[in-house]
């Protein structure tokens, strides 16, 4: 438990060893004081328009024809005077670079935000339209262009959104609410790979007591990273946090 505390406080220290190195927290230093700091959010809508849409994570192409839920790209642009920098978190499952890099193109542009200042990850949901092919399922035909647009549109909206700010950063502990999936089997109990071939000898969720399984496959990770960015007074802007969790998903929207 000590090592995995170690790693989740090492992981804090990168956040924001990557922000400082942007500017993004402002210099400390004594040639007086730093520039305002700035924080700005925005939730933009990335539901599919059309239907029925491709949906990915699976093994086999399915498709949903209807929506439970919204999804959607949630952005923060922080700007410390000097420099700026963006992170988005999209509902989705994976995007290609492609994509990605035109977004933020598109958004740079519009922004002056450098491209190589955004970061755009995905929550890895498994029933959001499909933005390029994986396993079974192709990209769907209309919604890449789309989600495109968002994405740069989300980006604009939160540095249309900067106001002075402050930062906060601390780490949690949430064991209860993850667990190691993937286990070592046996060598005699090796399973076929979707292509025909004895390969496989780490698999997901062996079953409780499985004589088939050795073991975990390595430590779990139950430190909870959390930046949280209010207004001067007080009042929330934005909280971005990262958990060790494999997304559960629905065959619809």
């Amino acid at each position: 438990m000590k090592e995995l505390r170690m790693r989740g406080n090492r992981a804090l220290a990168a956040v924001l060893v990557g922000l400082w190195s942007v500017g993004a927290i402002g210099s400390l230093s004594g040639q007086g004081q730093a520039a305002e700091f700035r924080a700005g959010a925005a939730a933009v809508d990335i539901t599919p328009t059309q239907l029925p849409v491709l949906i990915n994570g699976g093994m086999l192409s399915r498709s949903a024809n209807e929506i439970h839920s919204r999804i959607f790209a949630r952005a923060i642009v922080l700007d410390d005077g000097r420099n700026q920098l963006a992170i988005v978190v999209v509902d989705s499952c994976m995007m290609p670079r492609a994509l990605l890099d035109e977004a933020k193109q598109k958004a740079a542009e519009t922004t002056g935000i450098p491209a190589t200042n955004m970061l755009i990850s995905a929550t890895h949901a498994h029933s959001v339209p499909s933005s390029c092919g994986a396993l079974g399922t192709d990209a769907d035909p209309h919604y890449p262009e789309f989600l495109k647009r968002r994405l740069a549109t989300a980006i604009q909206k939160a540095a249309q959104n900067l106001q002075p700010a402050r930062v906060g950063l601390a780490a949690g502990w949430a064991p209860e609410y993850t667990a190691l999936r993937r286990w070592i089997r046996r060598p005699d109990k090796m399973l076929v790979d979707p292509f025909g071939n004895l390969t496989v000898r780490a698999n997901m969720h062996p079953g409780y007591q499985s004589p088939d399984a050795i073991g975990p496959s390595g430590p779990e990770a139950p430190e909870l990273p959390v930046l949280a960015f209010q207004t001067r007074d007080g009042r929330p802007i934005a909280v971005l946090a990262n958990f060790s969790m494999h997304y559960y998903g629905a065959p619809a929207i």
